[in-house]
């Protein structure tokens, strides 16, 4: 669970890293994204569902 968290992290970054274009939306997302994988790894090792911490403005991308 963990591991299938991190890569969906990394690959929702480089998409939403892509799409953007903006240096400053790129390091805000950056910073998030840092906080949102701490929240992955601890929900993990709580067994907690996964998505923790979501993306508020791109829910559409961690729907299943």
């Amino acid at each position: 669970m963990e591991f299938k968290c991190k890569l969906q992290v990394v690959s929702t970054e480089k998409i939403l890293h892509a799409s953007n274009g903006s240096e400053k939306e790129g390091f805000h997302y950056k910073q998030f994204m840092l906080n949102t994988n701490t929240e992955h790894q601890k929900g993990a090792k709580e067994g907690l569902g996964k998505h923790q911490g979501k993306p508020k403005h791109s829910p559409n991308l961690t729907q299943e």
